[in-house]
This record gives C-alpha cells, structure tokens and sequence, in this order.
C-alpha cells in the first residue's frame, strides 16, 4: 500500500498535543529535530527518522513503526503492526505490541519493560533495564543483550494443543534475574548459547542446540532451508527457487509462510539475487536500511532511510531512493 507522507522538518518544537494524522497517511518525524507531544494514528506507517527525539508516546492501531539510529522516544505502542528500532535508540519508557512483532538492533537502551501478546521479540547486543514478556511469542536475544530484570512467559492457559514457546539465549547474554513461565504445562523451551541466568529458572524445558544439517545447494550457492536449522540475522536460505533473507533468530519458519513483515524477505528467484557490482537487485518484499545500495532498472539506488516497498522511481520528494546513475559495475563511489 502507498501513502501519502506527512514530515515534520526543521527545529520543530510543538507543546505537548496529540499528533493525529488523515487516515492512511505516513507519519515522518524529520532527523533531528524534537517533538514535544505524542502520535496516534489508526492505519498509518510511523518512522522517527536519525537522531530526532520523541518526548511523548508513539502509538499506532495497523500500522508499523520504525525509529532509526540515535533517535529517542519516550514510549511506544502498537496493536497489530511491527516496532522496529535501528542501532543505538533510546526508549525511556515500555514497549508494547499486541500482535505484531519487536525487532531492537544493536547498542539500543529500552528503560522500561517489553511486552507482546502474540507478536515475537528479537533484541540483539542491546540494554533492557527491566522485563521482556510474552504470551505466545518466542523471544531470542543475541550477542551480549543485558537485561536487568526477568524473562516472563504470561499465563498461556497450559493447554495441551499450545505451540511450544522458544526462548533463545545467545553468547554473552546476560540475564540478571529470572527466566520463567507462569505454569509448568505452559510449553516453553529454554535453549542457552554461552549465556547466563544470574536468577532462577522455573517451569519451562532447557534443551540443547538441534543443529541441523545445511541442507544442499538449490540456487546460487546458497543451502536450501531446514526446519530444524537455527538462522540469525542477515542468513540466506534457498526455498522454492527464491532466495530469502532472515531479518532475526529464526528457527521451523518456512519462507514465503510469514508474510510480508515476517522473519524471511524474498530476495528474489534464484539466478536473479544480485545486479551490477554484486549489489542485491531490488524487490517489494525486502527491507532495505540507509545506505544500502540496489540494483533496479540498470540503475544504482541507495536507500536514504529505512525501507519496503518503495519503488525507486516512484516520484516524490519523500522517496527513500536516491538514484546514484547508471549501472556500470563502477557505479557509488563518492
């Protein structure tokens, strides 16, 4: 879906009220300027680009919101869309998502506690100063992620159809109090990569790394996707003559199963992967982060934000592409 964008520029300084925006409008608070109340849409995408602050909460209904490098908030709530925070944010307060899912890069501070219902929680190298809860998401923190509180699993109902909850605990990750589920028939697996739990572990199964075997060559080199494989950020899986990108800690996710703000991005048909200078040619499903390069039409497009589905020539002052020439394999050096 494409939206009309609304940016706040400049030194802007609004005294503390709401932010509501037209239905379907994309909310873009401008790289470092400051926004003293709070944004609520319905529908809308909300992206608080490099180094802006938010000093009141960001809230949307169906919609994603995303907070780019050094940028602050103060709170964030969503309901059935994604939260996605690029390296280094501060969030001085919760966050919390019903039904989409929370993805924290790394060197982010989060002050409060993190909390979904259903939605999945992937943190990497980051500081969580209390508690990271869920009720029937997986939760995986990777690569030296402190958490000064607890790992809690809400009640689940501890039926006998619930599908089991995945707890990853990455090398050097640090929990300083509990790991835990609130009963013993909750279904939760607890799996421990050179991590530690200062506290206790209670009411949940701890179990050791499945491996899995790398599957064969389907396309281009890259091995053919295995439900028992773990994945991380950024690996490559070939799956029904796609290539597809893993955007976390994933593991028995089937690419082109988790839609469009899923764990694997398509990456395109196999053959089709790569453009000139070996840049990745650009498709509607992947996301794209500032300063990647792509490969679209013979010409060389870097990303200026954060982005999906954002055609590279569509016009517009607000297009997240900057056209960098044409393709000669030498394009992009400045």
């Amino acid at each position: 879906m494409k939206f009309q964008h609304w940016l706040l520029i400049g030194s802007l300084l609004l005294a503390g009220a709401l932010f509501a925006v037209p239905e379907e409008a994309e909310v873009i608070i401008a790289a470092g300027t400051v926004y003293n109340g709070n944004i609520n849409t319905t529908n809308s995408d909300i992206t608080v680009l490099d180094g802006a602050r938010v000093k009141g909460r960001v809230r949307t209904t169906n919609g994603d919101i995303y907070i780019e490098e050094n940028a602050r908030v103060k709170k964030i709530k969503n309901t059935n869309g994604d939260i996605f925070l690029d390296e280094s944010v501060t969030v001085d307060q919760t966050i919390t998502d019903t039904n989409g899912d929370i993805r924290v890069k790394r060197d982010c501070t989060i002050k409060g506690n993190i909390v979904t219902e259903t939605g999945d929680i992937r943190v990497d190298h980051a500081t969580l100063k209390k508690d990271v809860k869920t009720r029937h998401g997986s939760i995986s923190l990777r690569d030296g992620t402190y958490v000064k509180g607890s790992i809690r699993i809400l009640n689940r109902g501890h039926g006998a159809n619930l599908e089991t909850v995945d707890i990853y605990l990455g090398q050097d990750v640090y929990i300083k109090k509990d790991v835990t589920a609130a009963n013993a028939g909750d279904h939760v697996e607890l799996q421990m990569y050179g991590a530690e739990v200062h506290g206790h572990v209670r009411r949940v199964t701890e179990v050791e790394n499945p491996g899995g075997g790398g599957g064969s060559d389907d396309c281009d080199g890259v091995a053919a996707w295995v439900s028992t494989q773990i994945y991380n950020n950024g690996d490559l899986v070939s799956h029904e003559e796609h290539v597809w990108k893993a955007g976390w800690w994933t593991r028995n996710n089937e690419p082109g199963t988790t839609g469009q703000n899923g764990v694997w991005q398509d990456q395109g048909p196999c053959g089709a992967t790569t453009g000139c200078g070996g840049r990745p040619v650009w498709t509607s499903t992947a996301i794209f982060t500032a300063g990647t390069e792509v490969d679209y039409s013979d010409h060389v497009y870097r990303a200026k934000w954060w982005t999906r589905g954002d055609e590279p020539t569509e016009p517009g002052y607000h297009n997240p592409w900057e056209d960098r020439g044409a393709c000669d394999d030498e394009t992009d050096e400045d």
